[in-house]
């Protein structure tokens, strides 16, 4: 009885794990934008690239618990002047160096990957939101 006990429970455990596991992919493998969730007050133009390219792992809809981490779309307008414009920067730097969108993300879904006019549109905004935070 114990040995029966003891293996329904680890066929238990197994399968959470994996039910856990595949909802997590399909997170990682989904490719809309949130339908929910906060977005930032971000210019028009800017909102329409990042959330095509960047939502999809960097938003509260996202299973991929590293990328919100560093970088959390839903959350962007609670975050504080200094974490903004370190972001600013590493989103710039991440998108000019090829960096992001994640080379295997654009290979799945290559209509995510930004244009070089997309990603100097993207630069020049972080750069005129980083000097206004400043106050310059």
């Amino acid at each position: 009885m114990k040995k029966l006990f003891a293996f329904l429970i680890t066929i238990g455990i197994f399968v959470s794990i994996a039910a856990v596991l595949s909802a997590q992919r399909q997170n990682e493998n989904s490719i809309n934008p949130p339908e929910s969730g906060s977005k930032p007050d971000f210019p028009e133009n800017i909102l329409k690239i990042v959330e095509r390219s960047c939502f999809d792992c960097h938003s509260d809809n996202s299973g991929n618990f590293a990328a919100k981490g560093k970088l959390n779309y839903s959350s962007w307008d609670e975050y504080s002047i200094a974490r903004k414009i370190s972001r600013l920067d590493a989103i710039c730097n991440m998108i000019t160096k090829g960096k992001m969108p994640k080379r295997n993300f654009v290979k799945k879904h290559p209509e995510k990957a930004l244009s070089q006019e997309e990603k100097e549109i993207i630069c020049k905004w972080a750069s005129e939101e980083t000097n206004k935070l400043l106050g310059e």
